[in-house]
Formats: C-alpha cells, structure tokens, sequence
C-alpha cells in the first residue's frame, strides 16, 4: 500500500469553472499525477497539455502545464496536505497542533468508552443488538429475526432511542442529526469511529457478517 506523505491541491479557473488538482507525493515522487479538466474539448491541444501530466515528474511542472491552458494563465498551489501552505511552513506550530488533536482524540475516547459501558452497552445487551458493517462497510447495528439470521434493527422507536443516546454524546462535538419529530436520528456511525472497532470486538459486541 502506497503512503502518501505529501499533497497538493492546485486551483485554476477553466471555461468560465474554477477547478482543482489534487497532486500526490510519495517519498518525494510523484504518485500516478492525472489531472481530469471539466468541460475540455478531447480534440484539443489543451487536452494534449493535460494528458502530458501523467509523465510529469513533480509539481513545478504540472502547476506550469496548468498555467497554459488556465484563465489568465493563473494557477497556484492553494494547499498542502489540505492546510493553508502557512501552516505547512512552521513546524513548530504544526507539531504542536497534532499533539493537541491526539491529545483531544485520546480523551474522547476514553470518554467514549465510559459512556458505551454506562449507557449504550446495557441497552444493546437488554435488545440482543450487535454491531457490525454493511456491505458498503458503514458501521450498523444488527440483531436476528425469529429465523435466527442477522438484519437491520426493526423497532423504530428503540432505534430511535439508541441513536439519541448517541447523539447526546455525539452532538458535544457537534455530529450527527436529530429531529425526534420524524424518528430521524443518526449518531450512531459518529459514536462509533471514536472508538477503534478492537474495542468492540473484545467485548464481543461486534459481528463480522
């Protein structure tokens, strides 16, 4: 698997559309550069410019390529990492701010977890309920039907109570949705990532379908 160290998103204005790049480094190389322009004539010269990408080798060259065919021949990197290109120039405030976020990350889940156990982990065990993944991999909450075979939770109105109880967690942070006119909850999914699935699984909670 490929790790990206590096990225950079390139904004400039084509047919009357401001459009993006998304370019990738990896150890300092370029990672498969493709550029996909809207509203581009596949016959033009223009098109033959963006194709060259691909064989570019960093990014000076792709902002300049870029530079031809855009409005005004105005292209510019507008972030690195997808952060301003100040905060990518200082270090020291960039270590320290990703301290803060572990820092912050660590405490809500540890938090998280508390609150499972208090909260959401009896009302699941009181319903039979399980965790697992759908087939597009969103976390669900399962139980079984009288045929002993999993589906999705049928009971609206427990349901809704179980995201709530998310959502009162989750909203602190602000997540999810709630409009309890309608039984349109959803938290859970945001409760979830919180806690690394391990966590689950060793409360053997979580159900790999």
């Amino acid at each position: 698997m490929i790790k990206i160290d590096k990225s950079y998103t390139i904004a400039f204005s084509y047919a009357g559309v401001t459009q993006y790049a998304e370019i990738k480094e990896c150890n300092g190389e370029l990672v498969r550069p493709k550029v996909f322009v809207s509203w581009m004539n596949i016959n033009s010269e223009e098109y033959k410019i963006v194709e060259s990408i691909e064989q570019m080798t960093n990014v000076t060259d792709i902002l300049n390529a870029l530079k031809s065919i855009a409005f005004c021949n105005r292209a510019e990197i507008i972030l690195i990492n997808h952060a301003p290109i100040e905060y990518s120039k200082k270090p020291y405030t960039q270590k320290y701010v990703e301290s803060v976020e572990k820092r912050i990350e660590e405490l809500l889940e540890v938090e998280a977890k508390l609150y499972f156990q208090k909260i959401l982990e009896p009302y699941m065990k009181k319903n039979k309920w399980f965790i697992s993944r759908s087939h597009i991999g969103y976390p669900i909450v399962i139980e079984k039907d009288k045929k002993g075979e999993w589906e999705n939770l049928t009971d609206i109105k427990k349901e809704t109570y179980f995201e709530f109880l998310c959502y009162k967690f989750v909203k602190n942070i602000n997540k999810g949705e709630c409009d309890l006119k309608n039984n349109r909850v959803k938290a859970f999914v945001h409760f979830f990532n919180l806690i690394n699935t391990d966590y689950f699984i060793q409360r053997k909670l979580y159900i790999e379908l």
